[in-house]
C-alpha cells in the first residue's frame, strides 16, 4: 500500500484552475483523520462533491489520498487544509492528484454559483505533547496562514477547518503550554473570527476541529460545528 500511494501521488492533473467552481449536489465533511471508510458516503447523491474540512490526515497516514479515489471514484474530494495535515501538500494548490482528489488552497471559491471562501489551518494545542514529533506528526505552519484582504467580497458561507469556538470547548486550554504562545494563538484566533465574519458577513460557517456536534448563531451567521466524520449537506 506504501507503493501505492507513492507511485499514485505523483500523478498530478495540473489543468485545474485557480478559480475553483464547484457544480452539483456538494457535502461538507468534518475531521477524518486519516480513517476514510468511517465515512457513510453512501447516504449522499451519485456524484457528489465532498469537502473535507481539513485534518484529513495527509502527512500521517500514507495511503489516505489513495483510498479517497479508489474507494469512492465517483465523488470528487475537496482538501481544506487542517493542523493535523502536512502544509507541504497545499504550497502549489490548487491542484488534483488522480482524478478526483482536489487541494484548495485559501481563498474564494464558488459552490454553484455561490461565492465561498476556504480558510485552512489551526493550532494543535497538544503539540508539546511527548507523542508529538516534527515532521512526522506535527509541522511548522499549522496555524491559519490566511491574509484578510483590505477589500472583502460578501460570501454565502466560509469552509474553514477552525472556527468560532462551541459553548462546550473552554475557553482556557488545559494541556502542556509553558510559555504561554498556545493560549495566545487561540485568543488571537478567536479575534481572527470575529473580523471575518465582520469583513465578509457570510449567512453561515462550517468547521470541524473541535470534534463536536454544535449548531448555533452568531450574530446573523450560522456555525456548523462538524463532529469526525459527521456529513453536512450544503
Amino acid at each position: 500500500e506504501q507503493w501505492l500511494y507513492c507511485s499514485f501521488s505523483y500523478t498530478m492533473s495540473l489543468d485545474m484552475k485557480t478559480d475553483i467552481n464547484i457544480n452539483g449536489p456538494t457535502a461538507v465533511v468534518g475531521d477524518i483523520h486519516g480513517v476514510a471508510y468511517e465515512m457513510n458516503l453512501y447516504s449522499l447523491p451519485d456524484e457528489c462533491n465532498v469537502i473535507l474540512l481539513g485534518d484529513v490526515g495527509v502527512g500521517f497516514n500514507c495511503s489516505i489520498l489513495f483510498k479517497l479515489s479508489t474507494m469512492w471514484p465517483s465523488h470528487q474530494f475537496y482538501l481544506i487544509r487542517g493542523n493535523h495535515d502536512d502544509p507541504s501538500y497545499w504550497e502549489d494548490a490548487p491542484f488534483r492528484i488522480g482524478r478526483n482528489v482536489n487541494f484548495i488552497p485559501d481563498g474564494y471559491l464558488t459552490i454553484n454559483e455561490d461565492l465561498y471562501l476556504a480558510i485552512g489551518g489551526s493550532i494543535s494545542v497538544d503539540k508539546n505533547g511527548i507523542h508529538r514529533i516534527p515532521f512526522e506528526t506535527w509541522w511548522e505552519g499549522e496555524e491559519i496562514q490566511y491574509k484578510i484582504p483590505n477589500r472583502c467580497k460578501k460570501v454565502k458561507g466560509i469552509l474553514a477547518h477552525t472556527g468560532p469556538k462551541p459553548s462546550s470547548i473552554p475557553s482556557k486550554i488545559t494541556c502542556k503550554d509553558p510559555d504561554g504562545s498556545i493560549q495566545k494563538y487561540i485568543d488571537k484566533e478567536k479575534e481572527f473570527c470575529d473580523t471575518v465574519i465582520k469583513r465578509f458577513k457570510p449567512e453561515a460557517w462550517y468547521h470541524g476541529h473541535y470534534h463536536v456536534h454544535e449548531f448555533w448563531k452568531k450574530g446573523k451567521t450560522d456555525i456548523y460545528s462538524l463532529d469526525c466524520n459527521e456529513i453536512y449537506l450544503l
